[in-house]
């Protein structure tokens, strides 16, 4: 099936075959499709449901960020914000050090991205992340965000700071 991405047949049948490797996908698959998924000559859909088909195989299974952080980082620097929000969540999705996703999740915040959606995806992300400290400009910048949401999670993040006491950069 992924032989289809990338091939002549064009991107309605490209976008087909990539749901079917969603869909689909194993773990054991997930570094090369990863791999399909980073290649920017293909569709930003294609390249879409491949990650959200790695983010699929690897969710839970333990140690799986060490197996796509190379190629994640790449995704969350991507010029498409689909590309970038499906990278946040694939950080999200996979199991390894917290202190690294979340420093990596951090950056996609406030001034660093433009996009809504990606800057909700690392947010929610990082209140899923176990007591990974967060820098204070980060939780301001969702905190003076116009979008409501963001500023809901900014209280969050104060509010779970607190709760856990002071830590070295982060808190409110």
């Amino acid at each position: 099936m992924t032989q289809l991405i990338g091939s002549a047949f064009g991107t309605e049948q490209e976008r087909r075959a990539a749901w079917i490797v969603k869909q689909t996908v194993c773990s054991e698959m997930a570094e090369p499709v990863l791999a399909l998924a980073a290649d920017r000559t293909n569709d930003r859909v294609v390249r879409r449901y491949l990650i959200e088909g790695v983010s699929r195989a690897l969710g839970g299974e333990p140690a799986s960020w060490e197996r796509v952080s190379a190629v994640t980082r790449r995704l969350i620097h991507d010029d498409d914000p689909l590309i970038r929000e499906a990278g946040a969540q694939l950080i999200h999705d996979v199991q390894g050090s917290p202190d690294e996703r979340a420093g990596l999740l951090v950056g996609l915040l406030g001034d660093d991205d433009d996009d809504d959606a990606v800057v909700l995806t690392a947010a929610h992300a990082l209140l899923a992340l176990p007591s990974a400290p967060i820098p204070d400009q980060a939780i301001s910048a969702l905190a003076a965000h116009q979008h409501p949401e963001m500023r809901r999670l900014a209280g969050e993040l104060v509010a779970r700071s607190a709760s856990e006491g002071p830590s070295e950069g982060a808190g409110s």
